[in-house]
């Protein structure tokens, strides 16, 4: 997100890295039936979509290669969100190798009415009236082919027991036509993820994409607690300038 003239900031710093997808290399064997799979993600599903409240800090790092030399990002961010559209996110999005130059510092809050959007390094920000319902949690979106679930281990993570669960995200019930076999195969597997999902409380606390080189963590996570007002209060600093995004062309001219 880099800001020309007028920057255009977007909701949810990390939402297009935060909705990757893709294969994990070879799947493991099974510990538990595929429906019993497909019941422990389903209670995820159905536990962050019936949120009421949900506070955490996620931290994505995305990392790879390429024929010029490797990269890495990271972004990390406080996450505190109130149903249906009251929200603060203080994003950090830094990177190293290919991608020493990406440097981000942004906090998006609203109020319910209104979606402020803060640039922390250029000190400039957007507001724009906050619709109906928002959320700027992508990770808590997803959904899956719940047919597709299978464990791969029981593990622990942050001391509690947890399923490694192999599922892939939910794809359309039909591709067109000038879509290949060979196609429609690697699309399946690009769908890939794994999920590390607390046994007790179903809570997500990991996804994995190897393809994307990504690992998502959840760490601090609390789901439908008490969260003070004054998380969603947020006031740009003294010397900040508010910008106003450019209108789109109009077509035909």
């Amino acid at each position: 997100m880099a800001f020309v003239q007028v920057p255009r900031l977007k909701l949810g710093a990390a939402t297009s890295v935060l909705c990757i997808v893709a294969v994990l290399g070879a799947p493991g064997s099974s510990f538990a039936a595929p429906n019993e799979a497909a019941g422990v993600v389903k209670a995820t599903q159905e536990l962050y979509g019936n949120i009421r409240t949900f506070s955490a800090r996620i931290t994505a790092v995305r990392s790879g290669k390429t024929p010029k030399g490797s990269f890495a990002e990271t972004i990390s961010e406080q996450t505190y969100y109130k149903a249906p559209n009251i929200f603060f996110q203080h994003v950090n999005i830094s990177g190293s190798g290919l991608a020493a130059q990406v440097k981000q510092q942004l906090i998006t809050v609203s109020n319910g009415s209104t979606i402020l959007q803060y640039d922390a390094l250029h000190k400039v920000y957007v507001k724009s009236p906050a619709p109906k319902t928002a959320s700027p949690i992508a990770i808590l979106q997803m959904k899956f082919n719940l047919a597709t679930a299978h464990v791969l281990k029981s593990t622990s993570m942050f001391g509690r027991p947890c399923y490694e669960i192999q599922v892939e995200a939910q794809l359309p019930a039909k591709f067109p036509p000038s879509v290949t076999k060979a196609q429609l195969a690697q699309i399946h597997e690009h769908a890939k993820v794994v999920l590390t999902i607390d046994k007790a409380n179903h809570n997500l606390l990991q996804l994995y994409s190897a393809a994307a080189g990504l690992r998502e963590t959840i760490k601090g996570q609390v789901v439908n607690g008490s969260i003070p007002a004054s998380r969603f209060h947020f006031t740009p600093p003294a010397g900040s300038k508010e910008v106003h995004p450019q209108a789109p062309p109009t077509p035909g001219r």
